[in-house]
């Protein structure tokens, strides 16, 4: 797969990052002539070229410009254990310490408030940084 098996993908890729620090962060990796970088005024897509294994993240920001904040990453892969792999490479991540809160979906621990939600049918997964208090946070994880 194109520029995966080169990304130490599940250690870099996080919401938090400014524009462009993730224009650097989502095109280290691969080769230039291999993707397409698209950009609105809040949000930043990457999509390869590869017709064999098809990759796309897409970042949205909290407001318009180069000071916006990711909040929020969808990688769409195109097989199911493309899927898993990287899925599960987030998973293993220990200073993310997830707890299972549903079917594919996992809570961070409180200092980092993330949460991960897979859906396997369509081989995507958000990462999304949950903008609540402390308290909100620890209920949701007690649930």
């Amino acid at each position: 797969m194109v520029g995966l098996s080169s990304l130490s993908f599940a250690q870099t890729v996080l919401p938090g990052r400014d524009k462009e620090g993730t224009k650097i962060w989502i095109t280290n990796g691969f080769k230039k002539g291999l993707y397409d970088l698209t950009e609105t005024d809040s949000t930043v897509t990457l999509t390869t070229n590869d017709k064999y294994r098809p990759l796309i993240i897409h970042c949205s920001f909290d407001r318009p410009g180069k000071k916006g904040i990711c909040l929020s990453e969808k990688v769409s892969l195109d097989c199911d254990s493309c899927y898993q792999k990287i899925f599960k490479l987030f998973l293993d991540k220990k200073r993310f310490d997830w707890k299972l809160i549903g079917t594919d979906r996992y809570l961070s621990k409180p200092s980092r408030k993330l949460l991960l939600a897979g859906n396997a049918a369509v081989h995507a997964f958000t990462l999304s940084i949950l903008n609540m208090s402390d308290e909100e946070y620890k209920k949701l994880l007690s649930k």
